[in-house]
């Protein structure tokens, strides 16, 4: 699109000439495809201030709106809001400095660029490093200089003040461009937890009541309490008599037996015994006892939407079910129109459409957060046994089944998986922690990749992982 740049403020009583030293190092339609490379449209989002927005931008910034008028440009990807680009000027020491904010949607910034300097001295403040220090912060966490932002040797004032412009930026965006975007927000228990869908565009009432109808089936057919469903139905049954079930739940036990194939057991959701026997589940009703040596090989998958058991056994679809429902909503949503989502169940997330600022609750500390940065269209399963350990004579254990002992075990760490599908990430978590050799290539085959935090909050990530990048 043609951009025409206008300076957000007027100056009086000075007068500025062309230094000799000026340099244009982007134009405005520059910087905006540099920000971002995505996008298949760029549209005039301008925004004028209310006195209160103008009161609440400073209030928030600890400086003056400057001006009413602010003019934006909103980055799409066909009819995906991507963020905003926003163009403004500041004095250095005695010159205009003209630069661009571009934010997320959630009014974090993504990437600051220097497009005209004119001073003689400062010229490193368009050095990628110090730029790179106000990617994924918001006017609430912090934008100052020389404290969030550290101020570069013989180039204090040009800091300062596009510092001081970047928060200013960073507020309007969360006072105008923010809550104009807000998405609604719903909560239900489900799945033995909180099932949460934020959404906005389309017809998003009723997508997302549709999201919650998906998960409700999940819940409904894959639920180890619920007496009808498909779980309880299997584990209820005999060896040698073939079953019919749900295709929704055919699917996941098809996938699960994928990764307990390629993971030589170490997912195995036919452990049910297990956690029975160590006070996680309880014993299901009216079912008989299990073959101890019965593990994910002795479930059969016939056609037809049809299983099978060689051997009695119990199964629980606690580590893979949520990760389907997540998937489940997020199709509904898609089918609704929806641009914008994020469906949480227990840790179990999806985002679709904008990026979105991803914390992970520390492992030792379930009420601190590690940032991992932005993502997009992509699934996270995250576990860490949080709220679920059992006390133990020793410490404690975990609803997680080592393959080697046979007993339940301590996660001991957090461990993310980032993947396609929230079905997958949710698997993998298991495969991570329980072979962590063994899983790189596992990881590999879908494309995934894992992040683990340990007690003291360090993030490390594996061979792989480190070609991946995580700030979208």
């Amino acid at each position: 699109m043609t951009y025409r740049y206008f300076p957000l403020f007027v100056l009086t009583a000075i007068t500025v000439s062309t230094h000799a030293f000026a340099v244009q190092y982007m134009k405005p339609e520059e910087a905006q495809r540099a920000m971002f490379p995505e996008a298949t449209a760029f549209k005039d989002s301008g925004v004028r201030l209310s006195a209160e927005q103008m009161a609440e931008v400073q209030k928030l910034a600890g400086l003056p709106a400057r001006s009413v008028a602010w003019r934006i440009v909103a980055a799409y990807k066909d009819n995906t809001l991507l963020g905003h680009v926003v163009m403004d000027d500041v004095i250095g020491k005695y010159e205009l400095i003209s630069y661009a904010v571009a934010l997320y949607p959630d009014a974090s910034v993504k990437q600051v660029e220097i497009l005209d300097y004119r001073e003689s001295h400062g010229h490193e403040i368009r050095n990628t490093a110090w730029r790179r220090q106000f990617v994924g912060k918001t006017v609430q966490n912090g934008i100052y200089p020389g404290e969030d932002i550290a101020n570069i040797s013989g180039a204090t004032l040009s800091c300062t003040h596009v510092t001081d412009g970047v928060r200013r930026i960073a507020a309007i965006a969360q006072v105008a461009l923010k809550k104009k975007y807000a998405m609604i927000r719903r909560a239900r228990p489900l799945l033995g937890t909180l099932a949460d869908v934020q959404a906005t565009g389309g017809q998003t009432a009723t997508a997302i009541e549709t999201g919650f109808s998906a998960i409700e089936e999940v819940h409904r057919l894959m639920s180890f309490h619920e007496p009808e469903s498909d779980v309880s139905r299997i584990n209820r049954s005999g060896a040698s008599a073939p079953i019919s079930i749900s295709p929704r739940t055919y699917e996941v036990l098809e996938f699960a037996q994928q990764i307990s194939t390629l993971s030589n057991g170490a997912f195995d959701v036919t452990v049910a015994g297990k956690l029975v026997d160590a006070g996680f589940l309880p014993r299901p009703a009216h079912a008989g006892n299990i073959d101890a040596d019965a593990s994910y090989r002795d479930l059969m998958l016939l056609s037809s939407s049809q299983v099978m058991l060689k051997k009695r056994v119990w199964i629980d679809l606690g580590g893979i079910a949520k990760g389907y429902a997540v998937d489940c909503a997020v199709a509904a949503l898609q089918g609704h129109g929806v641009e914008s989502a994020i469906v949480n169940a227990g840790g179990d997330l999806r985002f679709l459409g904008q990026a979105q600022s991803i914390k992970i609750r520390h492992p030792d500390k379930p009420t601190a957060f590690v940032s991992l940065g932005m993502l997009k269209d992509c699934a996270v399963a995250t576990s860490a046994g949080y709220f679920s350990k059992i006390r133990t004579a020793d410490s404690g254990i975990d609803p997680l089944v080592d393959p080697k002992s046979q007993a339940c075990v301590r996660w001991e760490q957090s461990i993310s998986v980032i993947a396609s599908s929230c079905m997958m990430a949710d698997a993998l978590t298991k495969v991570v922690r329980l072979i962590p050799r063994g899983a790189q290539k596992i990881l590999e085959r879908f494309d995934a990749y894992a992040v683990q935090i340990d007690q003291q909050g360090n993030i490390t990530y594996g061979a792989y992982e480190q070609k991946r990048v995580l700030n979208v």
